[in-house]
């Protein structure tokens, strides 16, 4: 006992001492001590970095050419007369300026590898509450952290989905320019002509807007699937796992094991050493004590890791493990009866008590421990212990017992006759099995089906046969008398002087009944359990000594006969 407590005692001052130490180690510095491995390759940074100057220069020369179109667009404004005109003209100008700010934007993403400024936005004074603000505000970090988890994911497939659509339409305006450049061709009218050579422009600048964006969607798309390579990807999340969160979480984790072991086996320490001064079953104050001590460890085990996450400064994760708390309190108020009743079965109040006798699964078993799991027992079977949680035990009954009832209908060893007529020797019972053998082979039960054959122990108390024995009419007159005595002295005596004599426990021969035939005897002889192996054995013998007394004195055993009675002649 000493010995294991000791080790119990070097687990726990290992884990109290890796958190200290995770606790002072900046993990930051341990990672640092492999920068040469964290390291890119010098050469495939220096060519990306030339692919992204010659996009910001092709990005400069369109946004040049955009800017150079909305100044023409606005000098053909101010010259215009017809309301239709201007109203084309300005719409024209609204998408060339939008047109300038995407080019804009798709500059500062390819400069910036993705990032752009954030507008940051404060607070006004003196705002009224709003519970819903409120609770808005504390999920709203976990809401973004998820989301930046997600924001390379979703910024990949979003750009797949651009360039898909650039590319489909791509080729669409090509077919119209190529069906332009036809009519252009067999155009007759100069006029028609002139207009043709308007909306080839037209198209053909949009040919080149399409272009443009989808060189720059396929070049951000292969900028994020560039980002990382697998290996300096997985590197990465774990380096940013253990390096942040997932620090705290294994901290608070510890923590919270720690605490929990290190208080459980306090209590543990303290019943080993007052355990060696009484001797005396713990009582329901003892009991009581011991409960609100297991709730108290687990408060303490909870606060301590809590601690950890707020110390750690770590919102996120505590607001998660509040949250779970608060699930867990809202879900336990509907168990709240069936806890009550497990507390009582806990400090021994309940139906179920220690030390008292239970049937479960149709064994009886024996209380040994009540506890969030309790310990049952039975002594007659091989493997008879079991682990059954609290809530299960709650909804039994137990009752005092008596020292000698049996805790099964056999032992091991012991010779058992079934309903269905197998005879045989139990080798092997256990909570699952019985395996009998019954001489030619092994036969297995399982502990339903062989307490549902009524299983008779003949080795338990010993065992009564009775064995019928007929003798002829024409020994009617001395059949209940002379014949009788006559014939229980001769197998007695037989009996004797065979090798299960000694085992004997008492013999008889009654006079049974008169049938169409016979004149029957029933042969009543009890035996000792210990000759419960020699059972079908025994009653050849009796039979045979039967045979042998009728030899002796000349007594005639009846056979079946068929009496014909014929009607006299008239």
């Amino acid at each position: 006992m000493k010995q294991a407590l000791s080790h119990y005692l070097i687990v726990y001052f290992v884990f109290i001492v890796l958190v200290a130490v995770m606790l002072i180690v900046n993990v930051d510095d341990v990672w640092a001590l492999d920068d040469s491995n964290a390291m890119v390759d010098n050469t495939e940074i220096n060519a990306r970095l030339e692919r992204a100057g010659r996009k910001l220069e092709e990005l400069v020369t369109d946004t040049l050419r955009v800017e150079q179109e909305i100044a023409e667009l606005r000098a053909q404004l101010l010259r215009a007369r017809g309301e239709e005109e201007q109203e084309e003209l300005a719409k024209a100008l609204g998408e060339k300026a939008i047109r300038s700010g995407e080019l804009q934007t798709a500059f500062e993403a390819v400069a910036t590898a993705g990032d752009t400024l954030a507008e940051i936005k404060f607070k006004e004074k003196n705002e009224k509450f709003s519970w819903q603000n409120a609770l808005l505000e504390v999920f709203q970090p976990l809401i973004m952290e998820l989301q930046k988890i997600s924001e390379k994911p979703r910024e990949i497939e979003r750009l797949r989905s651009e360039q898909a659509f650039f590319q489909s339409r791509i080729p669409a305006i090509q077919s119209v320019l190529h069906r332009i450049t036809y009519l252009k061709s067999i155009a007759t009218s100069a006029l028609a002509k002139k207009e043709l050579e308007h909306l080839e422009l037209r198209w053909s600048k949009r040919l080149r807007e399409l272009k443009s964006k989808f060189s720059i969607t396929s070049f951000n798309l292969e900028e994020r699937l560039n980002d990382d390579t697998f290996i300096e990807g997985s590197r990465s999340a774990i380096q940013g796992f253990f390096s942040g969160r997932g620090l705290n979480i294994l901290l608070a984790f510890l923590v919270f094991v720690s605490t929990y072991v290190v208080l459980f086996y306090i209590n543990v320490f303290a019943k080993h050493f007052v355990g060696r001064y009484r001797r005396r079953k713990s009582n329901v104050l003892e009991r009581l004590f011991n409960l609100i001590y297991q709730l108290l460890i687990v408060i303490a085990a909870v606060f301590a890791a809590l601690s950890v996450l707020y110390f750690r400064g770590d919102w996120i994760i505590l607001g998660v493990a509040l949250i779970l708390l608060v699930g867990i309190a809202w879900t336990l108020r509907y168990s709240l009866p069936h806890m009550l009743l497990e507390m009582k079965v806990l400090l021994n109040m309940g139906p179920v008590r220690e030390h008292e006798r239970i049937v479960y699964n149709g064994i009886p078993w024996k209380i040994m421990s009540l506890g969030v799991y309790s310990i049952l027992a039975n002594p007659w079977l091989r493997g008879g212990t079991l682990r059954l949680p609290l809530k299960v035990l709650a909804e039994c009954q137990s009752r005092p017992f008596n020292d000698e009832e049996p805790w099964f209908p056999s032992r091991e060893n012991d010779y058992v006759l079934l309903d269905d007529g197998v005879y045989g020797k139990v080798v092997l019972q256990s909570p699952e099995v019985v395996k009998i053998d019954t001489l030619a082979s092994a036969k297995f039960y399982t502990v339903d089906s062989f307490l549902q054959n009524n299983p008779r122990n003949l080795s338990m108390q010993g065992f009564l046969l009775l064995v019928e024995f007929g003798l002829d009419y024409q020994l009617l007159p001395t059949i209940t008398n002379e014949v009788r005595s006559q014939l229980e002295k001769s197998i007695a005596e037989g009996i004797k002087q065979e090798e299960i004599g000694h085992l004997l426990k008492n013999f008889s021969v009654k006079f049974n009944n008169a049938t169409a035939s016979s004149l029957n005897f029933m042969v009543m002889a009890t035996f000792n359990g210990s000759a419960a192996g020699k059972y079908y054995s025994i009653q050849r013998t009796l039979q045979s000594l039967a045979v042998d007394a009728c030899n002796h004195h000349g007594w005639a055993i009846p056979f079946d006969q068929l009496t014909v009675h014929l009607k006299p002649n008239e």
